[in-house]
């Protein structure tokens, strides 16, 4: 087992649940009647939705195709993954889209960014405890440390799947939200995905 690699999947899930989190609070706001920052709620939901595809379910794609074959019994919780991640992505460029058709001045009801925001934030977590639940165990149980190895080189490795660097440099704080939210999202590994995606 490589719990470096699994290690890391799982700090992608605490940094997506701070995202989260920050939308919630935002979604209360807007529950409570007041206004909420609709432009830093679109930039969670953008990162919440676009960029794990760009680093984190590369590599559990390429985990889950090496455990599929090693493992044939597992296809049944890979293909439930997969099903909930098309249907995540799918709600999450809806939401997306309304939340910025209220940026732009146009008219939404508070009701439906409710119902979207709170169906989004309940599918999103579900989907990273199933992932920790049903996925991970069997990545531990069935990859042999070959395996690892050569999966987690083969990711690195993949010209169409560049590895983001890690940054020289602290992320620079967008003004929409306040430096101490910043700072609870960071909290792991001193990264903010909400900053990267910016």
């Amino acid at each position: 087992m490589n719990t470096t690699t699994l290690d890391r999947l799982r700090r992608d899930h605490r940094n997506l649940e701070r995202l989260l989190s920050l939308l919630e609070e935002q979604l209360d706001v807007l529950e409570r009647g007041m206004t909420p920052d609709f432009t830093g709620m679109a930039s969670v939901v953008d990162c919440l939705t676009n960029d794990p595809a760009r680093y984190h379910h590369p590599l559990e794609d390429l985990l889950l195709a090496r455990l599929e074959r090693r493992h044939p019994p597992s296809a049944e919780a890979i293909g439930h993954r997969r099903y909930q991640q098309e249907r995540l992505a799918a709600r999450g460029r809806v939401l997306l889209d309304r939340l910025r058709d209220v940026s732009a001045g146009q008219l939404v009801s508070r009701a439906q960014l409710l119902e979207l925001g709170a169906a989004y934030c309940r599918a999103y977590r579900t989907h990273l405890r199933y992932e920790e639940a049903a996925v991970f165990p069997q990545l531990s149980a069935h990859l042999t440390p070959g395996d690892w190895l050569e999966q987690v080189t083969r990711f690195h490795w993949r010209r169409d799947t560049p590895t983001p660097a890690p940054p020289e440099q602290p992320p620079v704080v967008p003004s929409r939200f306040p430096t101490d939210r910043h700072a609870a999202a960071a909290a792991d590994d001193g990264h903010c995905p909400l900053c990267a995606a910016s």
